[in-house]
């Protein structure tokens, strides 16, 4: 199955400079300026961290009909905010907030350019500066990030485009930045969208695929929900999964041509809801997190280029997912006899799984649980892909929504939804062990862009 490409209208922007009296503040007009945030003194190594963040309090918080998860509500973001994580001691320092539409949810980073992007996780985009009807649709900002001689990072708005499905949670961009794909959870699709060479948005040629299917879970799998995409090593094959159906869709990827083609559909056990899949560096398995079920179900990746069942679209040899090689609870075995349950279990049950990431040598992958606010690590065994669980750390806050490793593999960071905090853990290179280093305030933080 081909994707029907469709020129959406194309989108300008016009800027209305908004001036903040602070010290580490600046000028911002959102297509003509930029907003100033002061750098840390470069004899310090360390990484900038870009939070995503709700600027709705209500928003990503799938019990509403049960009252919702209890935390602040006074506390909204008021876009994307900097950090600056110290690499040597792991202490986090607050740089700046830069006002970046509403919701900006998820962010990802260009793999060449200073570019950063965020999608709005909404279903009322009216336009970067909310002053468009765009319709029922989510939408997608380019942010360029650019250092001054004078010692300041600048964040300019480049340009937005709707997603053409509601509230969009995930971005991926092709390694080589010819295009970016999104995916959009309540409009239960996938949408491609080509890049301009200095990483800006590029409305000429689109392609959306529309999901289909429902689960049996009525108050969370009604409709398909896209949930992530994932492309593996070779760009080659993307892969989307589809929380709403209990389903891994795969397809054929061709970013010199903006084409995707669907190969292979893997359903899941009913009622899994598949987040988040990560592929093994080795590219022989992959990983999904199943967000309702708290589980990791491991499958063989494999690669099929002629033949019976051949996976070759138009030229372009993707992979699927093969054979299910185990399937693993991310909770620790008491984990019902926890203090918590009393509070929690009203909430599907007590299992709310967030996020999976693995540490850049490939030897330990964590996951995050919400509702439990925990972390557990397990030990990769290259050969089989075989998860053994070593450890299970409080995450330092309320509802770890988002986790990201640091390039050099010392230091986890872990966004809180509904404490507000992003925080900061060093990690044992040989034994995956988690210290807590620091924690900084940042309101319904999100995700976490790391950027040199």
């Amino acid at each position: 199955r081909t994707m029907t490409m469709t020129p959406p209208p194309c989108l300008r922007w016009a800027g209305a400079a908004v001036l903040l009296a602070a010290p580490l503040v600046a000028a911002v007009a959102y297509s003509l300026a930029s907003r100033a945030i002061r750098v840390p003194s470069k004899r310090r190594k360390g990484w900038y961290l870009f939070i995503g963040g709700y600027t709705r309090s209500q928003q990503a918080d799938p019990f509403l009909d049960i009252g919702g998860i209890p935390h602040d509500e006074s506390k909204t973001a008021a876009g994307i905010t900097v950090l600056w994580l110290d690499s040597l001691t792991g202490s986090l320092e607050t740089v700046g907030v830069c006002p970046a539409g509403e919701n900006p949810a998820f962010l990802a980073l260009h793999p060449t350019l200073p570019v950063l992007y965020a999608v709005h996780e909404v279903e009322d985009f009216g336009g970067f500066d909310e002053t468009d009807c765009l319709g029922s649709t989510g939408g997608v900002s380019a942010f360029s990030i650019e250092e001054t001689a004078q010692g300041q990072v600048l964040l300019r708005h480049m340009d937005s485009l709707p997603t053409d499905g509601g509230a969009p949670c995930h971005v991926t961009v092709e390694k080589s930045g010819a295009c970016l794909l999104v995916a959009n959870y309540s409009g239960g699709n996938v949408k491609m969208i080509p890049l301009h060479n200095n990483g800006s948005l590029s409305s000429a040629i689109t392609a959306v695929d529309q999901l289909e299917g429902s689960g049996p879970d009525l108050s969370r799998q009604t409709s398909p929900h896209a949930h992530s995409t994932v492309l593996d090593s070779s760009q080659e094959t993307a892969i989307v999964a589809d929380l709403g159906s209990d389903r891994i869709v795969c397809y054929a990827f061709r970013a010199s041509t903006f084409t995707l083609s669907r190969t292979r559909e893997t359903r899941l056990p009913p009622g899994t809801g598949p987040r988040l899949t990560l592929l093994h560096p080795t590219g022989r398995f992959i990983y999904v997190l199943g967000e309702l079920t708290t589980k990791i179900h491991a499958y063989e990746f494999v690669r099929q280029d002629t033949g019976p069942g051949s996976t070759t679209v138009e030229g372009v040899s993707s992979g699927v997912l093969g054979k299910l090689l185990f399937s693993q609870d991310t909770l620790p075995p008491d984990w019902k006899e926890s203090p918590k349950m009393n509070d929690i279990e009203i909430f599907n049950g007590g299992r709310w799984a967030a996020d999976l990431v693995l540490h850049p040598s490939g030897q330990f992958l964590y996951v995050s649980n919400r509702l439990h606010d925990l972390i557990t690590c397990f030990q990769v065994d290259d050969v089989t892909g075989a998860l053994s669980a070593v450890g299970f750390t409080p995450s330092g806050g309320q509802t770890p929504r988002a986790m990201q490793c640091t390039p050099d593999g010392r230091h986890l960071l872990v966004a809180h939804q509904h404490s507000h905090t992003l925080t900061a853990f060093a990690m044992d290179h040989i034994t995956g062990a988690l210290e807590l280093t620091s924690q900084l305030v940042v309101p319904l933080a999100s995700s976490v862009a790391i950027w040199r």
